[in-house]
């Protein structure tokens, strides 16, 4: 073989690689876990698409109300009649339960779910190559429900970035 062909068949693989890899990952942001993964890695890649962006954040404000939702039904879950008898020196209140699920029910309003995620956002990323589990170390104490969503998420968010380091490695090669 001479060189001339050798060059274009290594041209003709690098084309063919990249086909596929566009035709396979072009959409990866309409993947459910890989948008919400990449906007919980503090060290923040861009979307292409922002309606893509929009939907990710969307489905964490969901899963934060979820989150929200199963800490609250703990705390509002009703009591039974034996915890609630009554000392001689206390008079009844029918209306006690009623004043105490209301008040926990306007405590909740006042702390908006999307709060503790548009804080997130706001914040500058980190250095690229920070490491994403450290990160969240240091942010879980202010952002404890936002942690709680991205340890689910961030596994989802390093395989992705193994292959395209993976990748990006072997495109320098060319």
């Amino acid at each position: 073989m001479t060189p001339t062909t050798t060059v274009g068949i290594g041209i003709s693989l690098r084309s063919n690689i990249l086909e596929q890899l566009h035709k396979h990952f072009n959409e990866l942001e309409l993947f459910n876990d890989v948008p919400i993964s990449t906007i919980l890695d503090p060290r923040n890649l861009h979307f292409q698409d922002p309606v893509n962006c929009l939907r990710a954040i969307g489905k964490i404000k969901r899963l934060l109300i979820g989150l929200q939702n199963e800490q609250s039904a703990v705390e509002t879950e009703p009591t039974t009649s034996s915890q609630l008898s009554i000392s001689n020196n206390q008079s009844f209140d029918l209306w006690s339960y009623h004043k105490t699920v209301a008040s926990l029910q306007i405590e909740n309003r006042t702390k908006p779910v999307d709060q503790e995620l548009n804080y997130y956002l706001t914040k500058p990323v980190v250095p690229i190559n920070t490491n994403p589990l450290e990160a969240w170390d240091v942010i879980k104490s202010m952002h404890h429900n936002l942690f709680e969503v991205a340890r689910t998420k961030l596994s989802i968010i390093a395989i992705h970035r193994f292959h395209r380091n993976d990748y990006f490695l072997k495109q320098a090669k060319f």
